[in-house]
């Protein structure tokens, strides 16, 4: 795992994560679907939860790890997680769910952007910055 900063989370943030929507919906539908398929999500709202769940998740440890800084999350179960963040979000919509993702988005950046650099060096929130911001976004990569 790669160390990141808060320049570079912020930047991800601003940049790929914002952009990705719009590209997204320049999808013709045959695209879009491929490209969920790749992904391995069925619809455009399952994905997005998949997104925002994560970085819901990234902010709760940050909020954590603010309180008690010798924290340590437990081991998720990725799969599960995922399925169930899913299943919670089943009866939304695709303009609901964009709007959640541009909202969660905007909130993590401004709590990131308030973080005291201590918590940025903090391993654990530097690990879930990384898993759930940067690197996320190069998994799921859209050539």
């Amino acid at each position: 795992m790669d160390k990141v900063t808060r320049d570079a989370v912020i930047k991800c943030l601003e940049l790929e994560w914002e952009e990705y929507i719009d590209h997204i919906g320049r999808f013709s539908p045959i695209e879009k679907e491929e490209f969920l398929q790749n992904h391995g999500f069925e619809t455009m709202v399952d994905f997005l939860f998949h997104i925002v769940g994560w970085w819901q998740e990234c902010m709760r440890i940050i909020d954590a790890v603010q309180q008690d800084p010798e924290y340590k999350p437990a081991n998720v179960n990725v799969d599960e997680y995922n399925k169930k963040v899913i299943e919670e979000n089943r009866d939304k919509g695709e303009e609901e769910s964009i709007e959640v993702f541009r909202n969660v988005k905007l909130a993590i950046k401004e709590t990131i952007e308030k973080l005291p650099d201590s918590a940025i060096e903090n391993e654990t929130i530097s690990a879930y910055m990384y898993w759930c911001i940067t690197n996320h976004v190069e998994e799921h990569k859209i050539i």
